[in-house]
């Protein structure tokens, strides 16, 4: 502020983050502005103090291009021919930082295991350590995750959105919205951890 340089907050969303309240508006009082996600992170922090001539909406600003690309590219088409899984049902299970016990999912598991028409992609955040996700994935029995595929940075989360015929979010995440966008239908679980 002394030397008048602009501080700029790009907030992408409030759906995984909202149970930190500081985490989300801390930053965001300090900034000289604030390029939002949409209306309802606009609500939410200024709701907080947020001063609301310094907060601006812009959504995701990269999204059309992203989804203008996935069909210009056919991925759906690729990525499902890449996986074998052209005439299967695809549902992407997309966690965020945060890995519920996995007892939970076994019930999710056992309805893919054996099913050639059924494939399960489970997606997990980049902030998971591999060390945390090899730990999580070694719970499950070897039959229940023959028809599960397990990525963390090995492939785009937009293609695995398009490849996928549903997604499902063990937690709220900004990418539901992108998923929405990209046109794939939406579910939430609802996990007692």
């Amino acid at each position: 502020k002394k030397s008048s340089i602009p501080f700029i907050t790009l907030q992408e969303g409030l759906f995984s983050i909202t149970e930190y309240n500081f985490f989300s508006i801390g930053h965001i009082q300090n900034s000289t502005f604030g390029l939002l996600w949409g209306q309802g992170s606009k609500s939410f922090l200024c709701n907080y103090e947020t001063p609301k001539e310094r907060a601006f909406l812009v959504g995701n600003t990269h999204l059309a291009n992203e989804i203008r690309t996935l069909k210009k590219n056919n991925t759906r088409q690729v990525k499902r021919n890449a996986f074998g899984v052209a005439d299967s049902f695809v549902t992407a299970l997309l966690f965020s930082a945060i890995l519920h016990p996995p007892q939970e999912f076994i019930p999710i598991f056992e309805a893919f295991a054996g099913k050639t028409e059924k494939k399960l992609v489970v997606i997990f955040h980049p902030a998971t350590t591999r060390m945390q996700i090899d730990k999580w994935v070694e719970q499950f029995p070897e039959k229940l995750k023959k028809n599960v595929s397990f990525l963390h940075g090995e492939e785009s989360t937009y293609d695995m959105i398009a490849m996928a015929d549903i997604c499902v979010f063990s937690d709220t995440s900004t990418a539901a919205l992108e998923a929405l966008a990209i046109g794939r239908p939406v579910f939430f679980l609802r996990l007692q951890s």
